[in-house]
């Protein structure tokens, strides 16, 4: 009588054995009404859409120029460092941040650029090279100490524009 109890009693399964068979089991689908989904896909987006435009606001995201703010001054930030793979510039304008500021080289005559909407003030700069050296600008007018062991450029830029300005960091 043992021997055919034993023969009834199951023989442990092996967890690779366990983990496959609930890979391969099938198993109940919650039933989703068309109506339903089509009701909360559409109250998500709307969520979406008021959360886009009262919450976040232009000035989270100061590195995005706006066009509507008509006194933004487009700055031509020029750098002649021909030895650098890329170049980027960071400031207090982006939160020293080198995303979407990255320089292109300019292949007539090597030097690296890139346009910038600045708001008017005081905005202290510098360029950074291949992801690790960073350098103030050399044509920079002024400069300051950022506090650690390297030099800040400094541009200004006022209210008003001066076409006939001589001065390169006063806009």
């Amino acid at each position: 009588m043992q021997a055919v109890m034993q023969q009834i009693i199951p023989k442990p399964i092996s967890f690779r054995q366990r983990f496959w068979r609930f890979l391969i089991a099938p198993f109940t689908v919650i039933a989703i009404r068309p109506l339903h989904a089509a009701v909360t896909i559409v109250l998500l987006v709307g969520l979406l859409f008021v959360f886009k435009t009262f919450w976040i606001s232009d000035n989270d995201y100061p590195y995005a120029a706006s066009s509507k703010n008509a006194n933004t001054k487009l700055v031509n930030f020029i750098l002649d460092y021909p030895s650098a793979k890329k170049a980027a510039v960071i400031g207090s304008f982006n939160h020293w941040q080198p995303e979407h500021y990255h320089m292109h080289r300019n292949l007539s005559d090597g030097t690296w650029q890139i346009a910038v909407a600045l708001q008017p003030g005081r905005h202290a700069y510098a360029f950074i090279i291949d992801n690790t050296k960073i350098i103030a600008d050399p044509r920079a007018l002024w400069e300051q100490d950022d506090g650690f062991g390297t030099r800040n450029s400094i541009l200004t830029i006022d209210n008003e524009y001066d076409n006939g300005s001589s001065d390169e960091n006063r806009i």
